[in-house]
């Protein structure tokens, strides 16, 4: 209501306020009309409260879309205004108070723990450090370690994210950076890190596959394995005759009369007592009688056999205490005695068929005597030098310079015995 004055000559529209009258100076946007010119603070989203951007004047009730405050930071979005609730992590000033509620990102990567905590933030934004938008994963691994983050991208929370990961549902497992075969055995660790089957050298020493409790040898990746080789020693059950015995396995040296097959041939190597005699054409034995003979301690004497074609039953023989004589047996081709290192005489006479003699370890024949063996082509003596006496002579078909080169060889080895040669084959 205005009242007038008639000794000033002007009206006013707030007499119980001297600072109201008309002409008095005015303060925008304060909600007090001070030069009674009418003026309020315009309030576009009609939530109460005007903007400074958009005053207006009015002196009665300015109604809608107009305020008496100018203090509205956003007159756009109603739900923005002193007072109002502010929402957390969403990025809005809503209470106008110039900062944000926002969710607490304590290790400042991306991602906040499950229910995280709240903190004011520094400015009207959730851009700071430690904090974060409601938007972000709500799933951290660890919220105070940013070397782990979210569970979305880090499945087991291992610190390697799912794209580079071995296996994201297992923690053991590493990254396909560090672990190229993803077997779980870190690249320096591993027997060959492009092979998932080999593992790491700690477990496997020499990289063949096998760990060290299973590895006869870990130090060797040619050794067997223990479950196929027993006894380690080199053979697999199937080619070892005794798998739980080390010293047993084919090819092992032969123990003599121990009642042990320790080289797997079919039995053990023993001495045989006494003289044997397989003499014309029903003899009392037969040369299978003597197979694991290795030494003989009297004669062996084969005469006037006619069935005999080989030796192959004396293939273990090594030593004779008395002589070996194979004489006059017509069907006896050929004489081989690979074992054989010494007798007191060794005589082949006679023998029509035979066509070679092969006894490459005998050192120590005493007395040798290769006489008659019409059909004797070649031998095999490569070590005489221990014999006494050497006659090589009457074969026919045996060249005497083939005689002359086992003599020459003698003498270079240092043989020091008599040797006697002649009516081998001339000629050749």
């Amino acid at each position: 209501t205005w009242v007038g004055d008639p000794d000033m000559g002007f009206g006013d529209c707030d007499d119980a306020d001297e600072s109201t009258y008309l002409g008095a100076e005015d303060t925008w946007y304060d909600g007090v009309d001070s030069d009674c010119g009418e003026d309020s603070d315009f309030d576009a989203d009609l939530d109460g409260f005007g903007s400074a951007e958009y005053p207006s004047a009015h002196c009665d009730d300015p109604g809608a879309g107009y305020a008496s405050t100018y203090t509205d930071c956003d007159d756009s979005d109603a739900t923005v205004h002193p007072g109002a609730t502010e929402t957390v992590g969403d990025d809005i000033d809503s209470d106008c108070n110039g900062t944000e509620l926002c969710f607490v990102d304590a290790d400042d990567d991306g991602a906040t723990a499950p229910s995280p905590a709240v903190v004011v933030s520094i400015d009207s934004y959730c851009n700071g450090v430690g904090e974060a938008l409601a938007t972000a994963p709500d799933d951290d691994c660890d919220d105070d370690d940013a070397s782990v983050g979210s569970l979305s991208l880090d499945r087991d929370c291992d610190g390697v994210l799912t794209a580079e990961d071995c296996d994201d549902d297992d923690a053991s497992l590493s990254a396909v950076a560090g672990d190229g075969d993803c077997d779980g055995v870190l690249a320096d660790e591993d027997c060959d890190d492009a092979e998932a089957d080999l593992g790491a050298i700690a477990l496997d020493g020499d990289c063949d596959g096998l760990l060290t409790a299973d590895d006869c040898d870990d130090g060797d990746d040619a050794s067997t394995s223990v479950d196929e080789d027993g006894d380690c020693d080199g053979f697999v059950t199937d080619d070892d005759c005794n798998d739980g015995d080390d010293t047993v396995y084919p090819g092992a040296e032969e123990v003599l009369d121990d009642g042990t097959d320790n080289n797997c041939d079919g039995g053990d190597w023993v001495t045989c007592e006494g003289d044997y005699l397989i003499i014309g054409a029903d003899p009392s034995i037969n040369i299978g009688a003597l197979e694991f003979c290795a030494v003989i301690t009297g004669n062996l004497i084969i005469e006037e056999s006619l069935e005999l074609a080989d030796t192959d039953g004396l293939a273990r023989l090594s030593s004779v205490g008395g002589q070996v004589r194979f004489q006059s047996n017509p069907a006896l081709a050929s004489v081989s005695l690979p074992n054989l290192v010494s007798a007191s005489l060794f005589a082949i006479e006679g023998n029509g068929a035979l066509g070679h003699i092969d006894a490459p370890e005998l050192v120590d024949p005493g007395f040798l005597s290769i006489v008659d063996n019409d059909s004797l082509t070649w031998l095999d003596f490569p070590s005489l030098e221990a014999a006494d006496d050497l006659n090589i002579s009457g074969n026919a078909s045996l060249c005497q310079s083939e005689a002359d080169a086992v003599h020459e060889t003698l003498i270079a080895a240092g043989y020091l015995g008599d040797w006697f040669s002649e009516a081998n084959l001339d000629g050749c």
